[in-house]
């Protein structure tokens, strides 16, 4: 069953629910804790940090 974190787009005002699973959760623990995952947001892309327990750590907005 997949998790979700909750993340704010500051360029477009978007609030998503993002799921993640538990090999994302893997993934974080083998590599410093966090894990990436990135939204398209049609004109910018959103990156997102994220921990193992669901809490989005930094968000990256960039410019197509």
């Amino acid at each position: 069953m997949d998790k979700f974190a909750m993340s704010y787009c500051e360029k477009c005002k978007r609030l998503e629910m993002i799921p993640f699973s538990q090999e994302d959760i893997n993934h974080a623990l083998e590599n410093g804790g966090l894990f990436t995952k990135s939204l398209d947001h049609g004109d910018h892309m959103l990156s997102l940090k994220i921990d193992c327990n669901g809490s989005v750590r930094r968000e990256t907005v960039f410019q197509r």
